[in-house]
């Protein structure tokens, strides 16, 4: 095995360039930042959204509602429940 898995040269197959990290200004807990509502369970606990950067890539908030928050309307989108 040792032979057949044996890399005698420097290259990767792997991608050398990967997406960077977000900073922390770019995290926030405001509920208006993070995009659109794309998923949410049938039970409304859980809930996914969809912001586009600037830069083509895409981030994705996944949200895990209070029991409270999900049984006023399973079907809401619990950002804007008051």
């Amino acid at each position: 095995l040792t032979t057949i898995y044996a890399h005698l040269d420097s290259s990767t197959t792997l991608a050398a360039m990967t997406a960077p990290a977000a900073s922390a200004s770019d995290v926030s807990d405001d509920p208006n930042s993070w995009g659109q509502l794309t998923s949410q369970s049938a039970n409304g606990r859980s809930s996914v959204y969809e912001r586009f950067e600037r830069d083509g890539s895409k981030t994705l908030t996944h949200v895990f509602w209070t029991i409270e928050a999900a049984e006023k309307c399973r079907g809401c989108d619990h950002r804007f429940d008051h």
